[in-house]
């Protein structure tokens, strides 16, 4: 290179180092956006599993003297006992709610590290259960936490202190989980 060519040079260099940071900045939003994406999926796929142990809660309780308690799948592990069985249900909720619970918390803060508030607006639009609005959490919040609830009174025998803060850890998961959901759907809102 000559020096008459040096004026030319310099613009060019910069045009091409403003290329490749547009290139690593659409990278960026892309790696979030997918982050975001399946942090929600994961979320609300802990909620439905959520779900289901609310179900088999609640049948369990309305039926105490069921003569044959289930069996495990895949590793044939017998329940003996109902109090055994209401043990593993709310370890299964517990895990699934911190699940949920992670997972929720990561979406909202990948959301508010997108510096482009209206690519986040219309990220956080992803359908998801988790990000609903009062008509639809409110159905969802009474059957996560009535379960919880529901589950901490049998395993924790009735109404008590320990009792108290048995239900209040079974549930605050999945209560931690809505109110980011919450969150996210005000950002929707923009």
């Amino acid at each position: 290179m000559q020096a008459r060519d040096a004026p030319f040079v310099a613009p060019l260099l910069l045009a091409l180092a403003s290329l490749r940071r547009k290139d690593i900045l659409a990278d960026i939003f892309e790696i979030q956006a997918f982050n975001f994406r399946e942090s929600m999926k994961l979320a609300q796929r802990a909620v439905f599993l959520g779900l289901t142990v609310s179900a088999l809660v609640q049948y369990v309780s309305m039926n105490r003297d069921v003569e044959e308690l289930p069996t495990l799948p895949f590793i044939g592990v017998s329940f003996t006992t109902v109090d055994s069985l209401q043990i593993a249900l709310m370890v299964l909720y517990v895990g699934a709610g911190l699940v949920a619970c992670f997972s929720a918390h990561r979406a909202l803060d990948v959301l508010r590290s997108i510096p482009d508030d209206n690519v986040a607006m219309v990220l956080a639009r992803f359908p998801s259960v988790i990000a609903t609005g009062l008509v639809y959490s409110l159905p969802l919040v009474g059957a996560l936490i009535g379960s919880g609830i529901l589950l901490g009174m049998n395993i924790f025998e009735g109404l008590s202190l320990s009792g108290f803060i048995g239900y209040s850890l079974i549930f605050a998961p999945f209560q931690l989980t809505l109110q980011m959901g919450g969150r996210i759907h005000k950002i929707q809102k923009g």
